[in-house]
């Protein structure tokens, strides 16, 4: 479906725990596409609390979509505990 750049909209982006409970919503104009947001979104999740020890920053796991899917965010991803 082509995007009509005249109108003015936007895109909700969201991330969710397991229930679908969420846990991190961010918001861009419509014309951005989905994969730019998908490291913003797991960056913005917060600080896993409750358990002794260091909170956890990132989930053990992460589902997304065809839109959020290529090499490089699956590298970002992967090494997202060992720069954090």
């Amino acid at each position: 479906m082509p995007l009509d750049w005249r109108k003015t909209s936007s895109k909700h982006h969201l991330i969710c725990d397991g229930t679908g409970g969420p846990l991190h919503a961010l918001t861009t104009a419509a014309g951005v596409n989905d994969i730019t947001q998908t490291l913003a979104l797991v960056d913005g999740v917060p600080l896993v609390a409750g358990r002794p020890g260091r909170p956890r920053r990132h989930p053990d796991a992460v589902l997304g979509d065809k839109a959020h899917a290529s090499k490089a965010v699956h590298r970002e991803l992967a090494n997202a505990g060992s720069r954090r």
